[in-house]
């Protein structure tokens, strides 16, 4: 779920892919204190779709997901230049 158009983000915003919606419900709540937004993908590729959408600012990504684990996601993301350079935490 996008919460706001790709194309009009201008706060700093980080990618959290992780299936527990409580999780990152919880995440986005807390660094919206902060003024940063935080796209939220619940599975695997859904998350890697987003990454290409603009370039976040940090990927945070869970490992055990259903529709592609962690480990498979961090791995192709670290093979595009497109997205290579974008930092991440697991």
């Amino acid at each position: 779920m996008i919460t706001r158009p790709c194309t009009t983000i201008t706060a700093p915003w980080v990618l959290c892919i992780d299936d527990d919606s409580d999780f990152s419900f919880g995440l986005k709540q807390r660094l919206a204190e902060y003024g940063v937004d935080v796209l939220r993908a619940f599975d695997g590729m859904e998350g890697y779709r987003y990454a290409f959408s603009s370039q976040a600012q940090l990927i945070l990504l869970d490992y055990e997901m259903p529709n592609g684990n962690g480990e498979y996601v961090l791995r192709r993301l670290k093979e595009n230049p497109v997205t290579q350079d974008i930092p991440w935490l697991s």
